[in-house]
């Protein structure tokens, strides 16, 4: 019992980098200082996606949501390329995020989103 209250705050590290596409169309990390996109923003996330992560995954998307909103950014790509061990916990969280997300869209970007992801499917 004590040696799993010790491994889950370990285990519950996630990274978060900004990614940008160069003109070459490679896909890096972001240095500071280095433009962004006015109307994409790209985030790696990377470490164990469970429910011991949860709160620090709500810190970010936080974070990446008021960004977000004081940029003007419209279009928000979230790499889930070196997450490890999803759960329902971490799924539901992602899952209010781009509910939030959707909200705060204006109807005209709402009609995109649905025909995006009609193609999709």
């Amino acid at each position: 019992m004590v040696g799993r209250l010790l491994f889950i705050p370990r285990v519950a590290k996630l990274a978060v980098r900004e990614l940008i596409v160069t003109p070459e169309r490679v896909v890096r990390e972001r240095q500071p200082g280095e433009p962004r996109s006015n109307s994409l923003v790209i985030y790696d996330l990377e470490g164990e996606l469970f429910f011991g992560a949860a709160p620090e995954l709500d810190r970010y998307l936080e974070q990446i949501k008021q960004e977000t909103i004081r940029t003007g950014i419209k279009y928000i790509v979230l790499r889930l390329r070196r997450t490890r061990t999803p759960d329902v916990v971490a799924v539901e969280h992602l899952e209010r995020f781009v509910r939030d997300a959707y909200r705060l869209l204006s109807r005209e970007d709402k009609a995109e989103v649905r025909e995006a992801a009609y193609y999709l499917v």
